[in-house]
């Protein structure tokens, strides 16, 4: 005799809201919206030209669309920590790539968060590679 609760059907979900394990989000290709201004103060000497490219894509990648209040606030934090990697600090460089893979701007982030950008070259099915001639006495197992 089977103890506990018995199970509750798996294709009942309670929350119909947020995508379920497995479900890819769709973003557009791109955000079109113009990206807000740098953080101030800006660091001494200014802001380093890596640092405002980093800005201007970090706001132009699909995952900007999805990003809460909260987010913006690491991104501002981000680009302080990519001023001081451009200005030789190299011990940030790990905090550098958490950060982008928490924000969904590295492909592993993006994986992370099941975001797929719509028009991305990765994503096309992929062919096998053609058969070579070494190799065409094998036979698959079954």
């Amino acid at each position: 005799m089977p103890y506990g609760r018995i199970p509750k059907d798996p294709s009942v979900r309670r929350n119909r809201v947020v995508p379920g394990r497995g479900e890819w989000v769709e973003l557009a290709a791109s955000n079109q919206a113009e990206p807000p201004a740098m953080p101030a103060p800006e660091p001494k000497g200014g802001w380093s030209t890596g640092t405002r490219s980093a800005w201007a894509v970090w706001w132009g990648d699909a995952a900007s669309t999805m990003w809460s209040p909260g987010d913006h606030e690491m991104v501002r934090q981000l680009a302080y920590l990519v001023d001081a990697l451009d200005a030789g600090n190299v011990r940030v460089a790990g905090e550098i790539r958490l950060r982008l893979d928490g924000l969904g701007l590295s492909p592993k982030g993006k994986r992370e968060f099941r975001w797929r950008v719509a028009g991305d070259p990765t994503d096309l099915p992929r062919t096998p590679p053609p058969s070579s001639r070494a190799y065409s006495h094998l036979r698959g197992v079954e």
